[in-house]
């Protein structure tokens, strides 16, 4: 069984126009992950414009999640500036993110994103190596772990407008991924 923290991932990343940002958090596992027994962060590497691609250098901030995240579920980081510039997302208001982060929620295209341990390990990150300015992008449903690693095949672009008009039931929606919950195996019992 992996630690609580390893069965958390990054499952969809948003970067809208203006001010609009969110990142959704998805635990695969069939526990919740509570913050007063697992720290998870979530890190920031600025670069200072919007132009070129992703890479993890540049200046850092970093978040403490402080909300749980139950089994199979997901929450949802937001910039509490969501709405007030740009088009946002229409199902969505900055009070809908489970957290805010202003510092942290304002990637801009081209800043490294990872979610990381109590000991700033990697658990899982996003993006090395493409530029990500206006535009979402969804983890793929047969993702069934975290990746230290960003592996383009996990991932799939969708315009924002998909991302707007997307069902209640879509994983394309922000705060629905629809990943399967992980349980552990059953461990057979002598009778």
């Amino acid at each position: 069984m992996r630690p609580a923290g390893a069965q958390v991932i990054i499952s969809q990343y948003y970067e809208g126009t203006g001010t609009n940002k969110w990142l959704e958090l998805t635990n695969l596992g069939s526990t919740t992950v509570n913050p007063a027994s697992t720290v998870l962060k979530v890190r920031i590497w600025s670069q200072t414009s919007d132009t070129g691609l992703i890479a993890f250098t540049g200046s850092i901030s970093t978040m403490t999640i402080n909300v749980p995240i139950p089994a199979g579920g997901t929450i949802l980081l937001g910039n509490s500036s969501n709405g007030t510039t740009g088009t946002s997302v229409p199902y969505l208001t900055a009070s809908s993110a489970n957290q805010t982060n202003n510092s942290v929620i304002a990637f801009n295209g081209n800043d490294g994103i990872a979610l990381l341990d109590a000991n700033d390990n990697v658990l899982d990150r996003f993006g090395t190596g493409i530029n990500a300015k206006d535009v979402s992008y969804i983890r793929n449903l047969n993702v069934t772990g975290p990746s230290t690693t960003y592996t383009s095949s996990q991932w799939t672009a969708v315009s924002l407008n998909a991302v707007h008009t997307a069902s209640t039931n879509s994983s394309v929606r922000l705060g629905f991924m629809g990943h399967p919950v992980r349980h552990p195996p059953i461990k057979p019992q002598t009778v």
